[in-house]
């Protein structure tokens, strides 16, 4: 990575870098004194300072075009909105800028015998947001079988 760049959702492993080469600042979407307030387990940890507190598929904090690089690490399959989050991660970046997404594969997670996503879910969540869509996916963790967990 080289320029200016921002990391979402860092919190306390963030992804190393050349600091003679980048510039890295941090996004989530409380403050490091919220998030510690929030989750009192983190207290003992060294956090990033979050300089831009915004949700990472609504990055308004961070201006269009100002970033060389975006990256992503164990974020974006959270996101309510992923559509809107990739057009959020691409509207920051310059032109030719990067966005270094981190997912996990799906096979290696707790969520390795839920459902995937229908693409046709998101578009509707991109379109027409819905609090009621989001809670399916919570719904569809908590009944299934703890065996297949």
């Amino acid at each position: 990575m080289r320029g200016d760049g921002v990391e979402i959702g860092a919190l306390m492993n963030p992804l190393p870098y050349n600091k003679k080469q980048a510039k890295v600042r941090y996004s989530d979407y409380k403050s490091t004194k919220d998030l510690v307030e929030a989750y009192p387990d983190l207290k003992g940890f060294h956090l990033v300072d979050v300089e831009y507190v915004c949700p990472a598929d609504d990055l308004h904090a961070i201006p269009t075009s100002s970033q060389d690089f975006l990256i992503a690490s164990h974020v974006f399959e959270h996101l309510t909105n992923p559509i809107g989050g990739l057009q959020e991660f691409y509207r920051v970046c310059k032109n030719q800028g990067i966005i270094y997404l981190v997912v996990p594969e799906k096979t290696r997670t707790g969520d390795k015998f839920r459902p995937r996503t229908k693409l046709s879910h998101m578009i509707d969540d991109y379109y027409e947001p819905s609090t009621e869509r989001d809670l399916e996916h919570y719904r569809e963790f908590v009944h299934m079988d703890p065996n297949d967990r």
